[in-house]
């Protein structure tokens, strides 16, 4: 009996053993031990907005008290900084509605007619915390805390519940680093404080603390790569919390760009599943893509909605026909390459392009087509959701090629060599290839490869060359710093391609003149996107808004600006460094571009210029076909190859 019974306590202390073994395994596995830090982190950042809030129902007149409330959003904001790497990955809608999103109105989402939310969380605070008027708002403050506490109470309850894998915490780190560099350190996401680079320290300090369980697991050279950039990382943010003297080229080359490289490398050495094993699908970022600024970092064909089958060698070079065949218009002398010349970048030149017949001008400046497949809409007014709804307008617009789809088709049939071509790209898909599907799909994939991210400039930052001027250099911390035009015109695209998912392209109300004349100033009249045709859009704080475009290649684009107003770079950069329409003193009650001047002095604006003339790149873009499809019509045949005018 004593022996049964002492076998059993001796079985179920082993049994005991071994699951307190297994649970303590189980405990020592990194995902638990970054699931615990991001629940303990949020209970921080709680605890935090209910500090904040009691500041800021104490807030008075006095000194005291505002700086009190400001050093308490402070630090709610690096409390924030904690998670935001995971959270904004699990529920990067949450937190743009409700806890950081930027301070501008945007519209509902799947809203049936057109509705307004308006702007809440941190950043949003960041402005009124930090403004002079900060007692003034003192109610507004409360409201915008009071939705804040509530909002996140419920994300903190879903989120304690929330299964993530290590895929996502690598991801996720990765997705962060771009954000820093994109919306951290250029002082998007903190518009009021511009406590950017301690925000920026607090961010790597945590993704450092998330990534230490599985350093332990690497082989030594890679473990130490790995933690040296991060420990290095996070004593440069520490030793340079100057936000107009940061040295972002210095800060982005030397540790985000390894350290996104490196992460990606720990990832593929782990053999963790990564977003092509669980998703289908073409995505916006190439997640294999080891730097920010590679040539394949964005995909392309997510834009256009390209696959493997329509995105061919033989389709691009077939849009590339009719890309500069005037065949498309009414008249025959107008082709795409009419208004995108690839001797300007593929612009004009002109402020805004000659009309069909030369009867007046189109309505606005022609941009450039590189790199303009890099957007969620198209057009100035951002009115096109699809490539082939731009299609569309410049067929149908009696400026342009005015004709439709039909008398398109019926010239294009009267060419063999075109029916030819159109067969093989497309034969397989349609018994009648040549159609709008294909046409578009064509003029698409040509589009596609017209794509530039090899400048002098790139070539620097990915660490192919050391040559680079210290001009050049100045100009791109101003460009990401001071001057704030990288809060607008986002890296790598340097467009309003909205980081870090690259999914939303973005417009501003600039205040743009209708003339140079700083002394007599009047608002150019074009409303932009209030008046693009989409009713859900005609909101006021539309008006006079535009695309931001890109500024790659910019040096060789002038005119600038909507409507062609600006003929030089200093002329664009004087017009911002005066705080825009505002700052002319015109009356842009919606302006988004902050009113306030610079203070660039002319060494930074001949700075920024030179920077901007480092994004140079046309190499293998520019070459036109050498001979156009005959047709059986000899008089067809006399067409230009890029149109006549």
């Amino acid at each position: 009996m004593n022996r049964t019974f002492t076998i059993f306590i001796i079985f179920v202390s082993i049994v005991g053993l071994l699951i307190f073994l297994a649970a303590n395994d189980i405990q020592q596995q990194p995902i638990q031990q970054v699931k615990q830090q991001y629940l303990a982190d949020l209970d921080d950042f709680a605890k935090s907005i209910e500090i904040l809030q009691k500041a800021a129902n104490e807030l008075n007149e006095s000194e005291e008290s505002i700086k009190n409330l400001q050093n308490a959003h402070l630090q709610a904001r690096i409390a924030f900084k904690k998670f935001e790497y995971l959270l904004s990955y699990l529920d990067a809608q949450a937190v743009k509605d409700y806890l950081n999103g930027a301070p501008l109105l945007s519209f509902e989402r799947a809203a049936p007619s057109l509705s307004i939310l308006e702007p809440e969380g941190l950043q949003v605070l960041d402005e009124m915390i930090f403004s002079d008027e900060v007692v003034e708002s003192k109610a507004e403050i409360n409201k915008k805390i009071e939705t804040l506490v509530y909002q996140f109470n419920q994300i903190q309850t879903f989120q304690q519940q929330q299964y993530f894998t290590d895929r996502q915490v690598f991801e996720s780190i990765r997705f962060q680093l771009v954000r820093i560099l994109t919306l951290g350190i250029t002082g998007f996401d903190t518009p009021g404080s511009l406590n950017a680079i301690p925000e920026a320290k607090a961010s790597f300090e945590s993704m450092y603390i998330a990534f230490k369980p599985y350093i332990q697991y690497l082989n030594t050279d890679k473990s130490a790569i790995i933690d040296a950039l991060f420990t290095n990382a996070i004593i440069y943010l520490d030793k340079n919390q100057d936000f107009e003297n940061f040295d972002r080229l210095t800060f982005i080359k030397n540790y985000i760009n390894p350290l996104y490289k490196e992460i990606l490398n720990a990832h593929l050495y782990f053999g963790i599943e990564t977003i092509k094993e669980v998703s289908t699908g073409k995505k916006s970022v190439n997640y294999f893509a080891e730097n920010i600024f590679d040539e394949d970092f964005l995909n392309a064909a997510y834009y256009l909605q390209l696959d493997d089958k329509t995105d061919t060698k033989a389709m691009a070079a077939l849009g590339k026909l009719l890309f500069f065949d005037p065949i498309l218009s009414t008249n025959n002398e107008r082709a795409c390459a009419s208004c995108h010349n690839p001797k300007m970048a593929f612009t004009d030149g002109k402020s805004k392009s000659t009309g069909l017949d030369f009867k007046g001008t189109v309505n606005r400046n022609a941009p450039t087509i590189i790199n303009s497949v890099y957007t969620e809409r198209f057009f100035h007014d951002l009115r096109a959701e699809m490539f082939d709804q731009q299609v569309d307008h410049v067929v149908f617009n009696e400026k342009e090629f005015n004709t439709d789809y039909k008398e398109i088709f019926n010239k294009l049939n009267q060419s063999k060599e075109y029916q030819q071509l159109f067969q093989q790209s497309f034969g397989q898909f349609f018994e009648q290839p040549i159609n709008k599907n294909a046409l578009t799909t064509a003029l698409s994939a040509y589009v596609k490869s017209v794509s530039s991210f090899n400048s002098e400039f790139d070539k620097y930052i990915r660490g192919e060359t050391d040559e680079y001027s210290e001009a050049a250099k100045r100009g791109f911390n101003l460009f990401m710093g001071k001057a704030a035009c990288g809060t607008c015109h986002f890296a790598p695209t340097f467009a309003g391609l909205v980081p870090p998912h690259f999914k939303e392209s973005e417009g501003e109300v600039l205040g743009v003149p209708a003339t140079t004349d700083t002394i007599n100033p009047k608002l150019d009249a074009d409303l932009g996107r209030y008046d693009n045709g989409r009713m859900k859009e005609r909101a006021e704080h539309l008006r006079n808004a535009f695309k931001t475009v890109t500024v790659r290649n910019v040096a060789l684009t002038a005119p600038y600006m909507h409507n062609g107003v600006y003929s030089t770079l200093e002329e664009v950069v004087d017009f911002y460094n005066r705080g825009g329409g505002l700052g002319l003193g015109l009356a842009v009650p919606n302006q988004t571009l902050s009113g306030d001047a610079l203070g660039l002095t002319q060494g930074e604006i001949k700075d920024l210029v030179i920077f901007m003339e480092t994004l140079t790149d046309t190499t293998n873009l520019t070459q036109i076909p050498v001979a156009l499809p005959q047709f059986e019509d000899e008089k067809l045949n006399n067409r230009v190859i890029g149109g006549k005018y």
